[in-house]
């Protein structure tokens, strides 16, 4: 969500600087001699394409079915303890369950930030270096844009696989 209110402030000032440079005769009026270098990318591919998407998505999917196991597991065990009848013992028990299912749940949310956070982190580095190496001002998401005469996907997901950890 961060990114999309980075570009979608990023294309109003463009608009906004597009829209008053344009004379009463609808023609552009130059006001720099220089022009942007402006590349896209396409983060659907991205997404498809970038094997620590990938990786991640499998290893939480894994990871969420394994909760959910545990889950319906402990349901079995608490239902068998409610009809022992041993009060003492079904609250200990009780206790025990849940934090084990606590556990694994805290387990998952901080599996889940940790890969955000990496590739997070990688898209950063990788955008960063090459918007330097190639002299770009401005990289937008495809889908902001009307053409993409400089689309560096490919270029930005090897980047990506070369700090994939």
């Amino acid at each position: 969500m961060k990114h999309k209110q980075i570009l979608f402030f990023i294309l109003c000032l463009i608009f906004q600087s597009s829209a008053s440079a344009i004379a009463k005769d609808n023609k552009p009026i130059s006001t720099d001699s220089t022009s942007l270098n402006i590349a896209t990318l396409n983060m659907n591919m991205v997404n498809a394409r970038y094997s620590l998407i990938l990786e991640a998505r499998e290893d939480i999917f894994k990871s969420e079915q394994s909760l959910k196991k545990l889950i319906l597991t402990a349901n079995k065990e608490i239902d068998q303890l409610n009809k022992d009848k041993n009060a003492q013992d079904i609250s200990t028990k009780q206790k025990n369950i849940q934090a084990s299912i606590d556990k694994a749940y805290l387990d998952l949310e901080e599996k889940k930030k940790n890969y955000n956070d990496q590739i997070n982190k990688n898209i950063e580095l990788s955008l960063a270096k090459i918007a330097n190496n190639s002299n770009y001002d401005l990289i937008l998401n495809e889908v902001y844009t009307v053409s993409s005469d400089q689309d560096i996907t490919d270029s930005f997901i090897e980047e990506l696989e070369k700090l994939k950890r």
